[in-house]
């Protein structure tokens, strides 16, 4: 929230981009943690992230500080999605959120039984954030110059296409590649979005505070809902059934940004229309 709200507009997807870097990389290890715990034992692993946890604690209170944000007036949270940009910007943060938890479910799985072991696993997941957290500020940044619109068509078009081939390989080497190129395809969602939210947001007078929350909720809504939901399609329906419902979505998705282009399409903020929506 502190971010958002004293980012420059001009650079606002593209700081979002540089911190949501760092977020994605941290989930996305996930089953690197795994492997070190399987290696050296879960005391020595987990320790060392409570070391971590405890390091940020101390970062943070030395931080000073932001200034209190203005009164929002009657503007209101709920209220807030009568914006489109407010409305579509949480479905893009809730989409990749989706895929992701259901991918860091299903494709670990799916390694292993085709052979891949837990190191081998770890550096799929590994690389795969490495090059995540390498596309979302060049997102952020294009969506600041050139519009939220094209960042999210790309990463909408990519995603469906990888999702609907994660499905296809019987081989360890094809999946894990798909695996790592998925990725950065669903990260070039996550900065335009959430800047995209934060545009809205601001025109219609919510506290970038708030607008924050939407963001944690809508991330929060779809990481639940890809873990617990592709667990359960892809134990009763299979694998492919997770997945291709999954593409389904991106395609539907990419169909009505694209039909709502006008909204969303100017150049720095991502909209041509700057007023809030009375």
């Amino acid at each position: 929230a502190r971010l958002i709200g004293a980012a420059p507009r001009e650079r606002r997807g593209e700081l979002i981009g540089s911190a949501i870097a760092a977020a994605i990389g941290g989930a996305l290890f996930g089953p690197a943690l795994g492997a070190a715990a399987q290696a050296v034992g879960r005391g020595p692993a987990f320790g060392a992230v409570g070391v971590l946890g405890l390091g940020l604690i101390g970062w943070t209170l030395r931080t000073p500080a932001a200034p209190p944000a203005a009164p929002s007036g009657d503007a209101t949270l709920m209220g807030s999605f009568a914006d489109p940009r407010v409305r579509a910007g949480s479905w893009l943060v809730t989409l990749p959120a989706l895929l992701l938890g259901t991918l860091g479910v299903l494709a670990p799985l799916r390694l292993d039984a085709l052979g891949a072991g837990a190191a081998a696993i770890a550096a799929v997941f590994v690389v795969a954030a490495a090059l995540e957290g390498a596309v979302s500020p060049i997102a952020g940044r294009i969506s600041d110059r050139r519009g939220r619109l094209g960042p999210s068509v790309v990463g909408l078009a990519c995603g469906a296409v990888v999702m609907a081939l994660l499905p296809l390989p019987d081989a360890r080497l094809p999946l894990a590649v798909l695996v790592i190129l998925a990725a950065p395809a669903l990260g070039l969602l996550w900065a335009p979005a959430m800047a995209m939210l934060s545009d809205g947001a601001e025109a219609f007078g919510l506290d970038q505070g708030l607008a924050f929350a939407l963001i944690n909720l809508a991330w929060s809504v779809g990481a639940l809902a890809g873990a617990a939901g592709g667990a359960w399609v892809g134990q009763r329906l299979g694998d492919a059934a997770a997945y291709l419902s999954l593409s389904a979505l991106c395609v539907a998705s990419l169909v009505a940004l694209v039909a709502q282009a006008d909204l969303w399409g100017g150049r720095r903020q991502g909209t041509p229309a700057e007023k809030p929506i009375e």
